[in-house]
């Protein structure tokens, strides 16, 4: 199968003109000026010669006067062009096998997938391998025996983050480059000039970053049956995986305008090269007996014990070594600087019981009781054993012989009401030693003899009560059918208890030195409910057709938590519901300085305040817009103004077959969500910077802010160093609710007596395209699904392929 992927969506941004004036719009909000210019007068003059007539006008200009060694960028560049391919090509094969007799059957697969990223300017690939075999024997009629082994292989070749070994990487985006920068000075040199990172630059010339990872599986297993409906089973798995990664940061000159004025690209000097290996080893064994029995062609029970053990290690190092003595070879011994190295090893095991006991009668009533005794040595020898059980009870009405003897019933083929009430262990989000002190290293702050001496730290405080959270959940539910199962539904509706959570606990005096231990301090409810409906037919003329819907919400309230005053400043509060968005109340944007001085004073939140900011109501009706104590109680001016949580997820299956064609597709989406997008991307400015190098290039769709001239505008005036437009408030919460075709099928089985001659048994060539459509009310930047903007472009992937089977 060969497939093409491009981005699913191409940022508009401004173009240098458009740009430009944007700047000047903010400079002069944040300095109570009008008409003035951020940059040099000249490069207004220059940028809007080449952008009308960019064939006979340059890029760049030098004048001394402005500055005596820097080239002045007045080109009209689309950095997402020149970072990102307009699509890629990959390919991904899968072959298997399967046959046997009546003693040994066999299955072996093989997949390889090969990925080209969308980077333009660099090998950006991802290989994987996979092969997986089982086989499994008879040896007598009471005893088999079976072996699995599985083998993936991953590699993955990208630029590095173009930085030093230890030192914060060149972030870049297309968003975060000026549209004035061209990708190289007309000497043919890159541009940037050591003030701005130049992705093209970065991608060809500051390293690469290499990663590998192996991950073997190998598996037996026993089966004994020495009684009729006994089956016994053991069964071995190990499992190893191993991955390193080689990351270099390669010098590279960064040229200007006057020869013997070029500087060495900070971000990579000095050069460095890191190694990083990591393994991990599993090995599990199960054991369990099961027996099986039926009593007058009635009574059915199925009785199950068994027990589980699985042992976990973990190591990894990191060696590094700055100053590469040649960059086109580089290695550990081939630099000069200081060696560092670090690592860690660590381990832990689980052990347990489980059971089960289910019975039915006719299929009719049913019952079943599980229950796990689990132990996990991530916690003390007293707290590491937990039982947790579990238990269902079902009635399938439409079993009943009044039911089938009902005419009128004949249409509702199935009815079944279900209860259920289980209890689970989560120990994922303790450390493996958590309950240990750890001393660790660090230096002094005093120099003897030229160097910091190395010191051993006292430990943290630790809870010594920690122990296994616990999730409760009870669920109520229906399973019906109707015209011979054509027609099908179902409803659940469940509570989730979580409770002892791992949290802050009780405040420590600020004279301890030490941060406060974390508690098994915290719980919450989850209510919710889940529906689906499905319908699936097929005519006399031979079209099969089905689709399906579903629908499901929840919503979770924190019932214990260590938060006395309810405090905005912490995470979670008691009585809080999960996802709330507090903030404040808008009126609008300010029209003129009348209004100002005539509204509540809002200095407590930002200093000044002008026409084309954000105006805020005053709820409390003290004269002054803040924010109170920060608590619920006193919150000041904020109110809950939206709940992030996803409400009413819900999708559709939709599908045809006829003659050979088939078309499938699958939607998805969210039908409620309150979204308050506080990034650089939404506002389209920088919050915290005026610097003259370090400014973004805003949206298209950022160009709807306040001027005299657009005074209904959305987005406030444009400014540096401003927070106070960029508070939560109600004006600038989104709603989140999109709908999403996540993939669309389309096939052709060629008929059989076609290719029978060839000895294939099925022939299927097919189109597949994932993520073809989105309908969303949030800029086209943002992903309504996990409401990134992220820089790394979204694929929409178009897939042709052959499946055959012989």
């Amino acid at each position: 199968m060969g497939y093409w992927q491009k981005a699913s969506e191409k940022p508009k941004l401004l173009n240098s003109l458009q740009y430009l004036d944007y700047i000047d719009q903010a400079f002069n909000n944040s300095n109570g000026t009008e008409n003035e210019h951020f940059f040099q007068p000249k490069i207004y003059e220059y940028a809007e010669k080449y952008f009308k007539d960019p064939r006979n006008n340059e890029t760049v200009f030098f004048d001394e006067t402005i500055d005596r060694s820097l080239y002045q960028y007045v080109g009209n560049t689309n950095w997402w062009d020149q970072i990102y391919k307009k699509n890629s090509f990959s390919q991904q094969y899968n072959a298997s096998i399967s046959g046997g007799n009546d003693r040994t059957t066999y299955y072996s697969s093989f997949t390889y997938n090969n990925v080209e990223g969308l980077y333009k300017n660099v090998n950006d690939n991802y290989q994987k391998v996979n092969a997986f075999m089982h086989i499994k024997t008879n040896i007598t009629n009471w005893l088999s025996v079976s072996g699995k082994m599985s083998y993936n292989y991953n590699k993955r070749d990208t630029p590095s983050n173009g930085s030093t070994y230890g030192q914060p990487g060149a972030s870049y985006s297309a968003q975060g480059l000026s549209p004035l920068m061209p990708v190289y000075h007309p000497d043919g040199n890159f541009s940037g000039q050591g003030r701005v990172v130049n992705p093209v630059a970065v991608q060809k010339l500051a390293g690469t970053s290499q990663s590998r990872s192996n991950n073997t599986l190998l598996s037996a297993g026993l089966q004994l049956k020495p009684l009729e409906g006994l089956l016994v089973n053991l069964d071995y798995t190990y499992s190893q995986n191993s991955s390193n990664q080689e990351q270099t940061g390669l010098s590279f000159f960064e040229y200007r305008a006057v020869p013997g004025t070029e500087q060495l690209f900070p971000y990579t000097n000095p050069s460095s090269i890191s190694l990083y290996n990591a393994d991990s080893y599993q090995n599990a064994v199960n054991l369990f007996a099961e027996y099986t029995k039926s009593f007058n062609d009635a009574h059915n029970i199925k009785a199950l014990i068994g027990y589980n053990q699985e042992y976990n290690k973990n190591s990894n190092m990191i060696a590094a070594r700055l100053n590469l003595i040649n960059q086109e070879k580089p290695s550990i011994d081939g630099a000069s600087g200081e060696k560092n190295t670090y690592g860690s090893k660590t381990h832990y095991s689980i052990n347990g019981l489980f059971m089960r006991f289910s019975y039915d009668y006719k299929g009719r009533y049913l019952a079943e009781f599980n229950g796990r005794y689990d132990g996990s040595s991530r916690y003390p020898k007293d707290k590491r054993y937990k039982f947790f059980p579990s238990g269902s009870i079902g009635w399938r009405i439409s079993e009943e012989p009044l039911w089938k003897k009902t005419p009128a019933l004949n249409w509702w083929t199935n009815l079944k009401v279900r209860v259920s009430y289980g209890s689970l262990g989560n120990q994922a989000l303790v450390g493996n030693f958590g309950y240990l002190q750890e001393y660790y290293e660090t230096e002094t702050d005093y120099i003897i003899g030229g160097t910091r001496p190395k010191a051993i730290m006292a430990p943290e405080l630790i809870s010594g009560s920690i122990t296994w959270e616990t999730v409760n959940q009870s669920n109520w539910g229906i399973d019906a059918g109707f015209l011979d199962n054509r027609l099908t539904a179902a409803v659940d509706i469940y509570r989730r208890d979580t409770k002892d959570m791992l949290w802050d606990g009780e405040l420590l005096p600020a004279v301890l030195g030490s941060s406060i231990p974390k508690e098994n301090g915290a719980s919450l409810k989850t209510t919710g409910f889940e529906f689906s409906i499905g319908w699936m037919d097929q005519l006399k003329n031979g079209l099969s057709y089905w689709g399906r819907f579903y629908l499901g919400d929840s919503k979770t309230k924190i019932t214990k938590v260590n938060n006395p005053t309810k405090s905005l400043r912490s995470q979670f509060y008691q009585g809080m519901e999960y996802g709330e968005i507090w903030g404040f109340e808008s009126k609008g944007l300010f029209q003129s300085q009348e209004e100002i001085e005539k509204s509540a004073d809002q200095s407590r939140i930002e200093q000044a305040w002008g026409p084309g900011d954000v105006k805020y109501e005053d709820l409390n009706g003290d004269g002054f817009i803040d924010y109170g104590k920060m608590t619920v109680d006193d919150s000041g001016d904020m109110k809950k103004i939206g709940n992030s949580l996803a409400r009413y997820n819900y999708g559709f299956n939709l599908g045809f077959e006829y003659k050979g064609f088939d078309l499938s597709m699958q939607w998805q989406g969210i039908m409620k969500r309150d979204v308050f997008l506080n990034s650089d991307t939404f506002w389209g400015i920088n919050e915290v910077s005026g610097d003259r190098v370090n400014i973004i290039n805003p949206h298209t769709f950022t160009l709807d802010y306040w001027t005299p001239e657009n005074p209904n505008a959305y987005y406030p005036r444009p400014k540096f160093l401003s927070s106070g437009n960029r508070l939560p408030s109600d004006r600038y919460i989104k709603n989140g609710a999109y709908l999403k075709l996540k993939t669309l099928d389309l096939g052709y089985t060629l008929p059989y007596e076609w290719i029978r001659p060839m000895y294939i048994q099925n022939a299927r060539i097919f189109l597949s395209i994932e993520n073809l459509l989105t309908f969303s009310h949030l800029p086209k930047a943002f992903d309504p699904e996990d409401l990134s903007a992220s820089a790394y472009p979204r694929p929409r992937k178009f897939s042709l392929g052959v499946n055959l089977t012989f």
